[in-house]
């Protein structure tokens, strides 16, 4: 019986062409940051599977990666002179404070390096928090920290073998064919007179290590950049008297060899302080640091010759500008920024087209930025199951976060929308 004194309800009808279809809502959801993603997963059991397909994944990453609103600096720092490391996402142009991802180092000392990151994962490599010395151990982390997830990668075997190490280099690399992550870790064994060059590969697909042969004959620096399925870095031949690297070593990460081309020759080798490679417009670039002035050049490659053409000569506007640490200096695209961290000065971002110099952010201590880059949040890692782990040096923690103003500000920006069944799958409300 129906009740009286209220209007019935009745639902009204949705002309066909009302409904969108499954293509379109996948391109209105890929669209979608990853914090929103993360909650669409709980909504229903086919949006779930939608966002963890690969497909969806690989969707998701290229939107953000065209959209420059969504390219963030990831910072870890200290909050004071004495407090725990963070790890902050940043504005690139005003270095406002976005986000924080929160992890515990463990213990004070504990030392993280980023050895590389890409489509928002983090090679990380850590000391063991068994051990007290806090020097960099066998431990090997891959962390997303936007989707809190990581996995822990088992040590090098050559690592543990020999005793003879001269130098021990970690480098990260995708392998667009086959969708799959690889670390890459190189080892040069004594004595000098004669180094050998060993190295092993992990794979996240199959979650082991593996031998590889070699004819590596560089010393390779630890700066690398990523770009097209290759790494690359500069380096210097293992017989070299010459202080600075001669060479750009790259690794093809799909057929898993090493190439190596000819840097450009140093226009005043006695100015010479340092020569780091980056990626500037979506191309392999090289900053030559001198006393004097610097000059940035870029790799060309046309109809399979390559060739280095050079695109800017910096003038020496300030000193810090030129005694930097390498870890901390990159290019933005775009913007055309090079941004940096001075020793003991902060954070300073310079205009490459305007020579314009500008202070971002101080430094409470020598070490309180010790990684800066560029950084788009992905979906990566979200449903990998391979030995998924909580390591406390990188375990992020949402639940204790207090937003900033512009996440609140989001937050009350949001708009609560119906959405309609747009699959037989989806059961109506």
């Amino acid at each position: 019986m129906p009740k009286v004194g209220r209007k019935a309800k009745r639902r009204r009808a949705i002309r066909e062409d009302q409904y969108l279809s499954p293509d379109i809502w996948v391109q209105v959801i890929a669209s979608l940051p990853v914090k929103t993603l993360l909650k669409f997963r709980c909504v229903c059991r086919t949006w779930c599977s939608m966002i963890d397909t690969p497909d969806f994944v690989s969707k998701h990453l290229s939107l953000c990666k065209g959209n420059f609103d969504n390219t963030h600096l990831l910072v870890f720092e200290r909050s004071s002179k004495w407090g725990d490391k963070g790890c902050i996402l940043r504005r690139t142009d005003t270095f406002r404070k976005t986000h924080q991802y929160d992890f515990v180092t463990g213990q004070d000392g504990t030392h993280v390096e980023v050895e590389g990151h890409i489509n928002g994962v983090l090679l990380m490599h850590m000391a063991d928090p068994s051990e007290t010395t806090g020097k960099l151990g066998n431990l090997v982390v891959l962390w997303n920290p936007s989707v809190r997830k990581s996995i822990k990668i088992p040590p090098p075997p050559i690592l543990s073998k020999s005793t003879s190490k001269l130098k021990v280099e970690f480098c990260f690399g995708f392998d667009p064919f086959r969708e799959d992550y690889k670390v890459l870790v190189i080892t040069y064994h004594g004595p000098l007179s004669k180094v050998r060059v060993l190295i092993e590969v992990y794979t996240l697909s199959t979650g082991s290590w593996r031998a590889i042969s070699n004819d590596l004959s560089f010393w390779c620096s630890k700066e690398q950049s990523f770009l097209e399925g290759a790494i690359y870095m500069t380096g210097r031949t293992l017989q070299a008297s010459t202080p600075y690297h001669t060479h750009l070593v790259s690794f093809d990460v799909f057929c898993e060899v090493f190439n190596a081309i000819v840097l450009p020759n140093v226009e005043n080798s006695a100015e010479l302080l340092d020569r780091t490679v980056t990626l500037i417009d979506q191309s392999v670039g090289l900053f030559d640091f001198g006393s004097n002035c610097s000059i940035v050049c870029v790799l060309d490659k046309h109809g399979g010759t390559e060739s280095w053409t050079k695109r800017y000569t910096i003038d020496k506007t300030s000193d810090s500008l030129f005694y930097v640490e390498r870890k901390g200096l990159f290019y933005v695209e775009k913007i055309h920024l090079l941004l940096f961290e001075g020793v003991g000065e902060g954070l300073k971002s310079y205009d490459i087209q305007t020579k314009q110099l500008k202070l971002l952010a101080k430094t409470i201590a020598y070490d309180s930025m010790h990684f800066v880059d560029t950084y788009v949040e992905s979906l990566a890692l979200l449903k990998h199951s391979a030995q998924l782990c909580t390591v406390e040096a990188v375990c992020s923690k949402w639940d204790n976060h207090h937003p900033t103003l512009e996440e609140e500000k989001g937050s009350r920006d949001n708009v609560t929308v119906e959405v309609h069944d747009f699959n037989e799958n989806l059961a109506s409300g």
